[in-house]
C-alpha cells in the first residue's frame, strides 16, 4: 500500500480516495456513471489535463470512443508524478502511473481499437463488394 503525503489543503485520505476512484472509473471501462464532479475536478488538475471547460466536456474529449480512452491513459502514463508530494498529487499520480501499467490498461485498449478498426474495415470492404459487384 503506498503511503501518501497531505498537502496544505488536501489530506492523505483525499489522494488515497482519487486513487481509488481512479481504479473503480477504469475497471468500469470509463463509466459516465463513476465519474462524479470531485473527481473530475482533481483529475482535470492532474497528469497535465486541462479542465476542457466543464465534466462533460472533458468527459467527452478523454471517453467517447477506444482512441480517446486510448489518449487518455497514454496521458496519464507519460505526465504526472512531477512535484513535491507536500504541495501535489504526484505521489498518487505515480501510484496511479505504475497501477495503469501493472494493469496493461494502455495494451489492452489497443487490443479493443484493433478489433474494432478490423470489424469496420471487413464491414466497408463487404458494403464496397456489393456496390463494385466484385
Amino acid at each position: 500500500m503506498e503511503t501518501y503525503t497531505a498537502t496544505k489543503f488536501s489530506t492523505v485520505k483525499d489522494k488515497e480516495r482519487i486513487v481509488k476512484q481512479f481504479k473503480v472509473f477504469v475497471e468500469s471501462d470509463y463509466d459516465i456513471h463513476k465519474f462524479p464532479n470531485w473527481f473530475y475536478i482533481r483529475l482535470s488538475m492532474c497528469f497535465g489535463h486541462i479542465a476542457h471547460y466543464n465534466q462533460l466536456g472533458f468527459y467527452d474529449w478523454f471517453f467517447r470512443d477506444t482512441t480517446s480512452k486510448l489518449n487518455f491513459v497514454n496521458q496519464c502514463i507519460r505526465n504526472g508524478g512531477v512535484g513535491d508530494p507536500k504541495w501535489t498529487f504526484a505521489d498518487a499520480e505515480r501510484q496511479i502511473q505504475l497501477w495503469l501499467i501493472e494493469i496493461s490498461e494502455y495494451s489492452r485498449l489497443q487490443d479493443v481499437y484493433t478489433i474494432q478498426q478490423t470489424g469496420s474495415e471487413r464491414a466497408e470492404y463487404e458494403r464496397l463488394k456489393l456496390k463494385y459487384g466484385k
